[in-house]
């Protein structure tokens, strides 16, 4: 029972000497000798010792009982949403495929066919060389386009929801002991 109540005095001294000492956010400025007060001409006496958990900065406060509260600040991470313009661009643009369609044409060709003379008839004097013409017929394929609707697009504004993880570093004051004895066995 003895030691359990002098390891919490040795802690209350200990983190005495801490808040003393200011807190790990307290900020410390050098002093210059420009800046000390002059000592006075009269006598006063001198001022009081330092209490536990006395005015260090550390904002301790001395409890009946030798207990010191030491207040911890942590930071607390709030996170919010704002609207954001973000622009889109619609554009239509042509492209072009080829397009193969399968066709029956139909055309004239000329075909020689041989047959047996018989006739003398057939030959009046008119020998030697001689040049005809003959007109054939042939099926050609036409090329039309015509534009025609193919369909709309409609564009419109939806609105979803997306869980997106925000992550950010938050800090807190923690209490450590510092130099504090140890129980030996």
């Amino acid at each position: 029972m003895k030691t359990k109540y002098a390891v919490k005095m040795i802690a209350a001294a200990a983190l005495a000497v801490v808040l003393t000492n200011g807190c790990c956010t307290s900020q410390r400025r050098p002093v210059h000798a420009s800046t000390l007060p002059l000592p006075p001409q009269a006598e006063t006496p001198a001022p009081p010792p330092p209490q536990l958990g006395g005015g260090g900065g550390g904002g301790g406060e001395v409890i009946a009982g030798g207990e010191i509260v030491v207040p911890l600040c942590e930071e607390k991470v709030t996170v919010n949403k704002k609207d954001a313009d973000v622009t889109v661009t619609v554009r239509k643009v042509v492209k072009t495929e080829s397009v193969n369609v399968p066709l029956e044409l139909r055309r004239e060709t000329v075909v020689l066919e041989r047959v047996p003379g018989g006739d003398r008839d057939d030959c009046k004097g008119e020998f030697g060389e001689k040049q005809f013409t003959i007109q054939l017929k042939r099926e050609e394929p036409v090329i039309e386009k015509k534009v025609v609707s193919a369909g709309k697009v409609v564009v419109k504004k939806r609105g979803t929801t997306v869980t997106k993880q925000v992550q950010e570093v938050s800090r807190k004051e923690e209490v450590v002991l510092e130099n504090a004895p140890r129980d030996e066995p």
